[in-house]
């Protein structure tokens, strides 16, 4: 479930972190950290390098400053729609570790109590009385992390959609990249794997992130040494979509007052027990030559 996987993500970094906790990481130790975190199970790394760096001693951590007053806008109110429910747990994580220095923020029986302000209505009203009534019965010293993550697990069991896996599946085999909007399909692929429950970076969604690319880009992404890794990939799209957007600049120039309505062929690579791809189609202005130019950019036949 997906509340649970972030859970588990969550709790999986803090028990790493919190290793020798009385020691301060460091800078190696909290980027590995923090690759893991972003990168999920996708393995492989991005970007170059030129090796490891050199170690570094850890820096002092910095301390926490007196009398903070929260910040940044509330959650909005969870009124038990389950379409919503994802969303709101983020919002509120991201509430509390923005605050997680004021007073009160790291306390598990006290994020409890501030989510359950957030709760309102009467599709929730019930269920937040006995969160309540269960909050009233720990004393102090049972006040620990497991307070949150149980309330976190409960929540999912009465509110989660027991649909949002299916529908996040059915929605990601029908997703298609519109040229030149990669940041919002790489965000929109990332979201609906994270909600199907599939594993960000496996050779299956690999292979449903390359079938959902504009023919044009697949070539370019496949060409030469085929990547293998999630970051691999991204960063041969992206590098692809670059260079088309820098062609068609500098090839439209004086022609911005001419137009015609230009639909690239299908993306007809599909991986195995995959879905039958649909033409991607968007405007773009310029002359027959444009017209042209644009074809011989998207299909590698010419």
């Amino acid at each position: 479930m997906v509340t649970t996987t972030t859970t588990q993500t969550q709790t999986t970094t803090q028990a790493t972190a919190s290793t020798g906790s009385s020691q301060p990481l460091s800078a190696t130790d909290l980027r590995t950290l923090l690759h893991m975190a972003v990168q999920g199970s996708g393995g492989g790394g991005g970007g170059g390098g030129g090796g490891a760096p050199p170690a570094q001693q850890p820096l002092q951590p910095i301390a926490a400053t007196a009398n903070v007053k929260a910040m940044g806008a509330n959650p909005p109110i969870f009124n038990g729609n389950r379409d919503n429910t994802d969303d709101f747990i983020s919002k509120v994580e991201e509430y509390l570790l923005l605050n997680d220095d004021v007073a009160g923020f790291n306390s598990p029986k006290k994020k409890v109590a501030l989510t359950l302000t957030f709760m309102q209505g009467a599709k929730v009203a019930e269920w937040t009385r006995g969160a309540r009534a269960w909050l009233l019965q720990l004393t102090p010293a049972q006040n620990t992390e497991d307070i949150w993550n149980e309330f976190l697990v409960e929540f999912e069991l009465r509110f989660q959609d027991t649909q949002s896996h299916q529908k996040a599946r059915t929605k990601l085999e029908a997703l298609q990249m519109k040229m030149p909007e990669i940041d919002v399909y790489v965000a929109e692929f990332e979201k609906l794997v994270r909600k199907a429950n599939y594993t960000l970076g496996s050779h299956e969604m690999n292979q449903h992130f390359i079938a959902g690319l504009p023919m044009a880009i697949t070539e370019d992404v496949l060409k030469d040494l085929e990547p293998t890794t999630y970051p691999e990939i991204l960063r041969k799209t992206l590098a692809s979509v670059h260079t088309k957007q820098t062609i068609w600049a500098l090839y439209k120039r004086g022609n911005q007052n001419q137009s015609n309505s230009y639909c690239p062929p299908q993306n007809n690579w599909c991986p195995q027990n995959s879905f039958q791809q649909r033409p991607t189609c968007y405007d773009t202005t310029g002359s027959s030559d444009d017209k042209s130019l644009m074809r011989r950019l998207s299909d590698p036949r010419g």
